[in-house]
Formats: C-alpha cells, structure tokens, sequence
C-alpha cells in the first residue's frame, strides 16, 4: 500500500505546488504565474500514469533519484532507486515550517547508500523551489558511485488527441515541449508550454553541482507513442 495514499505530504511554495507521492516522487506540479491572475489557472507539469513495457512513468517521476554504484573496482555495478521513501515529521525534524523532508530507501543498494531529500521555497529574486539532496555511506565498505541521475517525467505526452480544431486546442493547451543544455554548472532543463504562454518550469542544478550528460529512459522511446520520451539528467554517468 502506497504509505502516502491517506495523506500526500505537499509544499505550497509562491509560484509552485508539490505533491509527493510514493519514494518521494512529485505526483502533482502545479506551477501559477502571478501576472495572469485573471485566468485563475495553474498548469500541470507532470506526466500521468502511461504504461510502457514492463514499466511507467510513475517510476520516472521528479523526485526519482538513479543510482549506479559498486563496493569493488572488479565487481559489476548495482543499479537502484528510491522505491520508497518516509515523510519525515515535523516533530522528528526540527526544520523550518513549510519545508518536505524525506528518508530515502533504494532498492538493490540498502545498507551501502542512505539518502535524504528536503525541499523548500527560496524567495532569493524569483521564489523557486529548491530540492537539497544528500547521499551517505552507513557501513565501513568503501562505496564507488558511477552514475547519479534525475528522470523528469514532465507531460510532453502527445497521444490521445483527434485532429480536429478543439482536439488540436487540447493538446496545445496541456502539453510541453522540453528543451535542453547539458553545459556543466550552467545546465538546465526548460519545460515549456507548446503554445509558448506562461508558465514555463525551469529546473536546474544548485550552487557547487553541475551535469553532465543527458538522455532518455530507453524503454519510453521503444513504444509507438507520439512522444520524445522521459528525460534523464546525469550529474555522474561513468
């Protein structure tokens, strides 16, 4: 059972809204542009639930940490992920109010990586959100990580429109088309509306990080789907 089904934690930031899901993933992104309030509209940025294979999007949701790592330079690398993850309370954690905190779990690697996440609004020039990551070692056995990666599961899903005039107005309206540049320190990652109106959602890496590679989730693309697939973004992808 999903340990959030009763009670999603949420971050309410100035422009943005989070809701966390299962591992700690955002289910929901809702991002509102305050000089169109008269629209009275927030866009939803996250993919729904798409089946592909044997796997989903909701595997590949923001929030899923990749990680690829080995305890001998002779033995082959595990590969995990969060698959689950506890909401750490505000009575456990004296944090400031209205920040998201998490215990991160991943599978095939328990016991050799231990992860927490906190997500928080910063409202230094345009409020953001930002979402500070940190990885331990809990044992005595050196660990090597080889890759550390970020899906971004944002809705440039194009599938499931007709193409008349109104089904072609809905799909402007929903989807996104991704932009990207891989440049160190400097990346980022756009997703824009395909009308080009705002809002859009950057996501880029914080002060002292950078990436260095970027691709897709290979199964996304094997799939008849009108779709570029789920992004990934690399900060370690040896």
């Amino acid at each position: 059972m999903d340990p959030f089904e009763d009670d999603l934690p949420e971050l309410t930031g100035t422009l943005l809204t989070l809701e966390f899901g299962t591992g700690g993933r955002i289910v929901h992104l809702w991002a509102g542009d305050p000089n169109l309030a008269e629209e009275g509209e927030e866009f939803q940025f996250v993919l729904p639930p798409i089946q592909f294979g044997e796997e989903a999007a909701d595997d590949y949701l923001p929030g899923t940490i990749l990680i690829g790592a080995r305890t001998d330079p002779k033995e082959p690398w595990m590969l995990g992920r969060n698959v689950r993850a506890r909401h750490i309370q505000d009575e456990e954690w004296p944090g400031a109010p209205g920040q998201v905190k998490f215990e991160y779990f991943f599978s095939q690697l328990e016991g050799l990586i231990e992860g927490f996440g906190t997500f928080k609004e910063v409202n230094e020039g345009l409020p953001h959100i930002v979402w500070d990551l940190e990885l331990h070692n809990p044992g005595r056995r050196t660990v090597e990580i080889g890759e550390l990666a970020f899906p971004m599961a944002f809705n440039n899903f194009y599938d499931g429109f007709g193409w008349n005039d109104v089904q072609l107005q809905k799909l402007w309206n929903s989807r996104v088309y991704i932009h990207k540049f891989i440049g160190g320190g400097a990346s980022w990652l756009f997703a824009q509306r395909m009308t080009a109106d705002p809002p859009g959602l950057l996501v880029f890496p914080g002060v002292g990080t950078s990436w260095e590679f970027y691709s897709h989730v290979s199964s996304s693309l094997n799939t008849p789907y009108q779709w570029e697939g789920i992004p990934i973004v690399y900060a370690a992808s040896k």
